[in-house]
């Protein structure tokens, strides 16, 4: 892995717990235009952006929803998420 992932692979938690495990979890979520747009509406990059970085956002989005292949010109769409998680049992 790289990034975080890495950081938790190649961390040495003692004799006190497990070398850790890692588990990973794909899930769709069907959307639509506008419940993407409200999807972004709800992040705190978003919620926390002055107006002209939220108007930038907004273009990206349409931009995104009206040139992608998987979502240009489509009612609905799946948004696919991997959520990958880890854990060290005590011993």
């Amino acid at each position: 892995g790289t990034g975080i992932h890495a950081v938790w692979q190649g961390v040495d938690r003692g004799d006190r717990f497990t070398p850790v495990e890692r588990a990973t979890f794909r899930h769709v979520v069907r959307h639509t235009p506008e419940s993407l747009r409200d999807l972004l509406r709800s992040r705190s990059y978003y919620l926390t952006g002055d107006g002209d970085r939220r108007a930038e956002l907004e273009r990206d989005l349409d931009a995104l929803l009206s040139s992608h292949p998987d979502l240009a010109g489509r009612d609905e769409f799946d948004l696919p998420y991997v959520t990958v998680a880890y854990r060290a049992r005590r011993r």
